[in-house]
């Protein structure tokens, strides 16, 4: 069927944590304490639902290389626990890892910068149950989605 998404809006908190200075250059740990999003999704140009996901503990390695004191670009990839909620006639639920994989540019106290989040989580309703073989895509949410942010250093 064709789908469309809105536009959606996402909320996080974060840490960058430094584990060793290369000259110039920087390797460590990129934890996201919490991160929410919603959008909602049109189908066949009748059928509007909305999708609220929300992903605790994201952690993964991240590289910077610094330009100046405070000028740098981040290359970074984290391993993503999500939950998700379908809102709809009956509200479903999906529960998984996914993957994040992003770069970024920081000045100062801003950032901005571009994030590939990517994978499928297990649709819970039908935990448990025997999935007809050929069919197991139809019981997973595919959670990719390109992000654009804008953040501050607090």
């Amino acid at each position: 069927c064709d789908w469309s998404s809105d536009v959606c809006s996402s909320d996080l908190i974060g840490n960058m944590f430094r584990i060793a200075d290369l000259d110039g250059m920087a390797i460590g740990l990129k934890v996201t304490w919490f991160s929410a999003l919603y959008t909602s999704v049109k189908f066949d140009d009748t059928t509007k639902l909305g999708v609220a996901q929300a992903s605790v503990l994201k952690i993964g390695p991240y590289f910077t290389y610094e330009f100046t004191d405070g000028m740098a670009f981040d290359v970074y990839y984290q391993l993503t626990p999500t939950f998700a909620v379908e809102v709809w006639e009956g509200n479903s639920y999906g529960l998984g890892t996914t993957h994040s994989g992003g770069v970024g540019y920081r000045f100062n106290v801003l950032s901005v910068g571009l994030e590939y989040n990517f994978g499928s989580i297990k649709d819970m309703d039908f935990i448990g149950e025997t999935i007809p073989a050929g069919d197991e895509d139809w019981y997973k949410y595919r959670m990719t989605h390109l992000r654009l942010f804008v953040g501050i250093k607090i």
